[in-house]
């Protein structure tokens, strides 16, 4: 059994995840570029939305309607992704480096986005509006091919929402990430909202 889950507010710092400044289908903002940990890996997604990876001088288009926040891993051997589908909710995609195909993670009802992959590489963070509150989950990362069911992954934030009172903030509200201040660090995963840093551990 995972240890209790531990939610702090702290001074506003940069989070272990590079990214440029950015948006998603949430929030609705332009391409961007992502670098990977390692300075060989780059993932560009245009304003339409096309993603393409460069590996040293390499360069191959990997998919359309994708959300400009990229997570690749830190060994650099895989990626995960947003891609806008069904109703206009994003779903995430993986693809293994360098040659592989996509590889659909989550088919969830609501969105899915703002990927983080941890430093081992064996779990992954998102943000899903399953519930219709948008909060973050965790994942094992399992290279099996599989779709990931929702019994397997965990809710870190907004389990215990108070009721919904007109005119007054719902009590027990964390917010989710804005732009790509988020992603893994040695307290565990931490993300910025309106100035704020916040952590929890998964």
């Amino acid at each position: 059994m995972r240890p209790p889950l531990l939610l702090a507010l702290l001074p506003l710092a940069a989070c272990s995840q590079p990214a440029p400044p950015a948006g998603a289908p949430m929030d609705g903002h332009p391409g961007g570029t992502t670098l990977s940990a390692g300075g060989h890996v780059t993932a560009v997604v245009k304003e339409g939305g096309e993603l393409s990876v460069t590996i040293g001088s390499t360069a191959r288009t990997l998919d359309t309607g994708v959300d400009r926040r990229v997570a690749i891993a830190h060994d650099e051997a895989f990626l995960i992704y947003a891609k806008l589908g069904f109703m206009e909710e994003t779903d995430l995609w993986r693809v293994d480096l360098p040659d592989g195909a996509p590889t659909r993670l989550t088919d969830w009802r609501g969105s899915e986005d703002r990927p983080a992959i941890s430093p081992d590489g064996t779990r992954l963070a998102f943000i899903s509006g399953k519930t219709g509150v948008a909060s973050w989950y965790v994942t094992d990362l399992l290279d099996d091919g599989m779709v990931v069911p929702p019994e397997r992954a965990t809710q870190l934030t907004n389990t215990a929402l108070g009721p919904l009172r007109p005119g007054f903030p719902r009590t027990g509200f964390t917010p989710p990430p804005t732009g790509t201040d988020y992603g893994w660090s040695s307290i565990g995963l931490t993300w910025g909202a309106k100035g704020v840093t916040y952590s929890v551990a998964p």
